[in-house]
């Protein structure tokens, strides 16, 4: 493979977003509210607001509606992990410069989990108009 194609792969978000989408399949498993319409929100604020519009000072809430404490800290913590590992990569990649660019990102139907679980299971589908481009 050429280096430049390898570079491609290594800074694409497509791993990051893979990672979360199991990682929110397996608290599923346990906490089946991470499907809830109010966590599935606030799963969606998280992300706009820690990544596709990224606010300054940031920081995750403590809560994300779900029934259990250990239910929150588990998407918390899958969210964090994402949010670092996507941040990275946006910051080198010329189409992850805007908000649409970065919605995309993680809206992408060529990524599903390893149990077939698309994105909008876990926080919708947001309509790329909702943005004005930077």
């Amino acid at each position: 493979m050429p280096k430049r194609q390898a570079q491609k792969r290594r800074n694409s978000i497509k791993k990051p977003l893979l990672q979360l989408l199991n990682e929110f399949d397996r608290i599923a498993q346990t906490y089946a509210e991470i499907g809830d319409t109010d966590v599935r929100e606030q799963i969606r604020d998280a992300l706009n607001d820690g990544y596709v519009t990224p606010k300054d000072g940031f920081e995750l809430p403590e809560t994300f509606g779900m029934f259990e404490p250990d239910g929150n800290a588990q998407v918390g913590a899958a969210l964090r992990q994402f949010l670092a590992a996507a941040n990275k990569i946006a910051a080198q990649r010329k189409n992850l410069q805007t908000a649409k660019g970065r919605l995309r990102s993680i809206q992408d139907e060529n990524v599903t989990s390893d149990a077939g679980t698309l994105y909008d299971e876990y926080w919708g589908y947001v309509d790329e108009d909702e943005f004005d481009e930077e």
